[in-house]
């Protein structure tokens, strides 16, 4: 699931909306031309910047970390000056309108498909995990990243939303969309304000590009290293200088160039993949009251306060996987249904991939 749909659609979908603001703020051309092969601009800036983040990761690990270190610092200044406008100079009050919408949004049954939107922000605990091999005294440090990490990400969420319902009307709010923010920093700060936002933001996205490509390679190269892919010995080939896994990358990036030309919406694509991912966190939720059963000596995993988070956390994955199956249903579009159909059957060729490989020894 995660190298042949979730890893390929979220460096995608990350691609392609750093793309539209790129292409926006630089007033691009809709198409680009090369020679008789035609692309829209967009797509095409979406795979210039996979390839280019791909081979920064290529290098060795010091420059793609200094990357991600510099981006990260850089992406908290909007995001604190932002915090910061809504605290002391925001008098607008939407706070009031955007609860009365929310429970007109639960009445129709929509809350759990917002919900899904939004745990696309949050999903990055998953990343860190597939970098425990290369993290050093990773039991300790580990948990304590995944910890704080949330955290932070959740204080800045927070503090965000409290950012842009202080400054705008709800309505406002609505009709802006993503560019909500960007109009509070124009209104604040000028042009330039807005202009810098601009420039904070794709420079945010294009790290947040970075540790998913970064990441889901290394899932790629550890499969390989247990013989669990086809051609397992051709994946787990190292890059002789920088140690990486350079052909895992490049398949990875292969996928989701597929997927950005398949697809147009970098909307639709997180959902999916967050639907899809979301089931396999509920077969590992399920699995923690298995697990425990099942060891008769002491588990090899602490779970506090058991079994509230696991059941907790089933509850939740199921409202949120069923309001988004009964909203797909309702749609239609059928667009939801699609796109949730397509996602299921990209993941389940891993059933004939894996007796392909059992079967030839590939």
């Amino acid at each position: 699931m995660q190298i042949s749909f979730y890893g390929p659609a979220l460096i995608a979908s990350v691609s392609y909306f750093f793309s539209t603001l790129f292409v926006t703020f630089f007033k691009l051309p809709t198409k680009i031309t090369f020679f008789y092969f035609s692309m829209r601009s967009v797509v095409a800036v979406s795979i210039l910047a996979c390839i280019l983040i791909a081979l920064m990761n290529m290098l060795e690990n010091r420059v793609s970390r200094t990357f991600a270190i510099t981006t990260t610092v850089i992406k908290m200044i909007p995001i604190f000056a932002l915090i910061l406008f809504g605290l002391f100079f925001g008098k607008t009050g939407a706070t009031g309108s955007a609860i009365s919408v929310l429970s007109e949004q639960v009445d129709k049954g929509n809350f759990g498909v917002a919900v899904l939107s939004t745990l696309f922000a949050y999903d990055g605990w998953v990343i860190i995990s597939n970098l425990g091999g290369e993290i050093k005294n990773a039991q300790k440090n580990l948990p304590r990243a995944v910890t704080i990490g949330i955290f932070i990400v959740l204080l800045a969420y927070m503090g965000v939303s409290f950012g842009v319902f202080s400054s705008l009307p709800g309505k406002e709010i609505v009709s802006l969309g993503d560019h909500a923010p960007f109009h509070i920093m124009q209104e604040a700060f000028g042009s330039l304000g807005g202009r810098l936002m601009d420039i904070g933001v794709m420079i945010s996205v294009i790290g947040t590009l970075n540790s998913k490509i970064l990441s889901f390679p290394r899932v790629v190269f550890e499969m390989a290293d247990h013989g669990q892919l086809p051609f397992s010995s051709f994946f787990h080939t190292l890059g002789k200088k920088s140690k990486t896994p350079n052909y895992a990358t490049a398949f990875e990036i292969l996928i989701a160039a597929l997927l950005l030309n398949a697809f147009s919406s970098s909307q639709d694509l997180s959902d999916w993949l967050v639907f899809v991912s979301f089931l396999f966190y509920l077969l590992t939720f399920v699995a923690v009251f298995i697990l425990r059963h099942q060891l008769k000596r002491k588990p090899h995993f602490a779970a506090p306060l058991h079994p509230l988070f696991p059941i907790l956390a089933i509850a939740g994955t199921l409202f949120i996987e069923i309001s988004t199956i009964v909203n797909a249903l309702n749609d239609s579009t059928r667009e939801q249904l699609f796109g949730i159909t397509i996602s299921l059957l990209i993941v389940a060729l891993g059933i004939p991939l894996y007796y392909l490989r059992k079967s030839y020894k590939l």
